[in-house]
């Protein structure tokens, strides 16, 4: 980064685009003259000049820095400057770009993939910054540039309404001036975080005022509360007109590192254990020579138990023949306690016949070392085992932070499922009875079910299984947790929820994804069952005469999500 005001490049990289006139860049960069008032300015060696959301998506492939995408690129020049020194990092992707160019759920799905494709991200970040990014962008794009408002009107259908809604959003980016308004992505990695901004140039809002005023039933906002649960960090600044949001960067080569040979050298702490003080010299020097640092003695068993205490080493080279307490005792007593069984312990001994080895190796010894001692045995047989040991250790936090981490989100994940208070309370009103069991295969699942007490006569159940396992999954089951309330009013019919739930599907999931899906309305009074099945096993009518046989219900249907269709066939 550079406080100038002027921008260097080395390059400049056009379009493919008939409209995109490079003569006026190359001149405009020459100069080096920009309208930002010495604002702080990246300095870069490219920028991708296009006009179209296709150049942007050939930028986006390319992995290209700076992106500048409009009719008058040179225009939006002076907005290309980091929102804030204090998360700057290094930069990764800044996009000023017209805002018909963004909109479409193809955006952060590419923008999400690139940054995959560099290592900025790992697979399990991918889902929730694409969410994230999906969100801040639409709120960007409709109530930032376009000043729209996303509470439907009382007086419509909830169907109607989101019909009308978009069809006025892609009116408004096409045949308007609001489409050639500019939104800025900034995103920069800092401390291990991924940090992004998304700033759009409308009128803005006040956002805490604006939320404060939103009911538990209101659609408006679910988007951000789902951004604020997945993100680190959420904010709303610049009067509503800006987002920023992080999440840990965790890149993929870096998830899981192992203990380099230097770092092993310098850092491991050694305890050398023998009652001979040559020995204790000798052991020291070789293993100081071949770039050892931290290296304690101590002359006994007893003495050894009490620095491994303090100490706290990494590798214990134990003499067996020693007063007081020998080193097989010693070992057993290492290796006996919890806080200490885990630490190599490598015998120095002149006793090289194979009973008092197998006697080692069988107390937990990991190997041995014949006195006189070798100066490049010793080491090499020091570093290896120090190796393993940290190796070992290393995959244990990792995997341990894992299993917690999983846990959490199963845990939450569950959460979202109804409590055993509400089923009880909506069996009483209805005067039904309803027994569940929900047993998921992994940690984290794309299985979902749900009930709703809708009226006086009317249960709704769902029940839904997203493609794949792990994060991905579960972060679709979420979601899909707030669309629920969204579309709370078109409950009662099938046939509108499912349509509006698919609807909603399409637009989030990324290409290929997709969800089954049983949706049914109870009559509690009457005993019908109105459902519409999208891809489910046949749902089972189980008579409560046991003589009569049980009758499977048609359960053809295209999942939800996969197609834009309003074609379901309601039962």
């Amino acid at each position: 980064m550079s406080v100038s005001a002027k921008l260097r490049f080395k390059q400049v990289l056009c379009a493919a685009s008939k409209e995109a006139d490079s003569s006026i860049w190359k001149k405009h960069l020459k100069e080096g003259k920009t309208k930002t008032r010495n604002k702080e300015l990246p300095v870069l060696e490219s920028v991708f000049v296009g006009t179209t959301q296709k150049d942007l998506k050939v930028a986006l492939a390319a992995h290209h820095t700076l992106c500048l995408i409009g009719q008058n690129p040179e225009e939006m020049l002076p907005l290309l400057k980091t929102p804030s020194s204090k998360h700057h990092g290094d930069i990764v992707l800044m996009v000023a770009a017209e805002t018909k160019t963004l909109f479409g759920s193809s955006m952060p799905e590419l923008i999400t993939t690139s940054l995959y494709e560099q290592n900025c991200i790992s697979y399990d970040t991918q889902s929730p910054f694409r969410m994230i990014l999906q969100e801040s962008l639409s709120n960007a794009i409709e109530h930032g540039s376009l000043g729209l408002s996303s509470v439907g009107d009382k007086s419509h259908s909830q169907e109607k309404w989101f019909d009308d809604y978009y069809k006025k959003v892609g009116d408004l980016l096409q045949n308007t001036m609001e489409g050639n308004k500019p939104i800025v992505i900034t995103i920069t990695l800092h401390n291990q975080k991924i940090c992004t901004w998304v700033e759009d140039f409308g009128k803005g809002f006040d956002y805490k005022k604006t939320f404060s005023k939103q009911t538990p039933n209101s659609p408006f906002g679910k988007g951000v509360a789902l951004s604020t649960a997945l993100s680190e960090t959420l904010q709303h600044d610049k009067k509503g007109k800006r987002i920023f949001f992080t999440l840990p960067a965790q890149r993929s080569s870096k998830v899981f590192v192992a203990p380099s040979i230097t770092s092993v050298r310098e850092n491991s702490r050694i305890l050398i254990v023998d009652d001979q003080k040559i020995n204790r010299d000798i052991a020291t020097h070789y293993l100081k020579k071949a770039g050892f640092k931290t290296i304690e003695t101590a002359e006994d068993g007893k003495e050894a138990l009490q620095k491994t205490e303090a100490f706290k080493p990494d590798i214990i080279l134990l003499d067996i023949i020693m007063p007081t307490m020998d080193g097989f005792e010693t070992c057993k007593q290492l290796k006996e306690n919890p806080a200490t069984a885990n630490i190599p312990i490598l015998f120095l001994s002149g006793l090289t016949d194979s009973e008092n080895r197998t006697q080692g190796y069988k107390l937990g010894a990991v190997d041995y070392v014949n006195k006189p001692i070798n100066n490049e045995e010793l080491a090499a047989r020091t570093q290896v085992h120090l190796l393993n040991s940290l190796m070992y250790r290393s995959i244990h936090n990792f995997s341990q932070r894992l299993v917690n981490d999983l846990e959490n989100a199963r845990n939450f994940q569950i959460s979202l499922l109804p409590n055993k208070e509400y089923i009880k309370n909506m069996c009483s009103h209805h005067n039904v009875e309803m027994d569940t069991e929900y047993i998921p295969c992994d940690e984290l699942t794309g299985d979902y079910w749900t009930v709703f007490d809708l009226d006086d006569q009317h249960i709704a159940a769902a029940m839904i299984d997203f493609t794949g396992h792990g994060v991905a999954a579960a972060l679709n089951t979420i979601r899909l947790h707030t669309m629920f309330y969204e579309l709370e009013k078109q409950m009662l019919d099938p046939l509108a929820f499912v349509s509006a739930l698919n609807k909603r599907l399409h637009k989030m999931l990324i290409t290929g994804n997709f969800a089954t899906l049983f949706y049914g309305i109870i009559n509690s009074k009457t005993g019908e069952i109105s459902y519409v099945s999208c891809g489910t096993p046949a749902p089972a009518i189980i008579p409560e005469n046991k003589k009569d046989s049980p009758r499977l219900l048609p359960s053809a249907g295209v999942p939800v999500g996969l197609i834009d269709t309003n074609n379901f066939t309601p039962e």
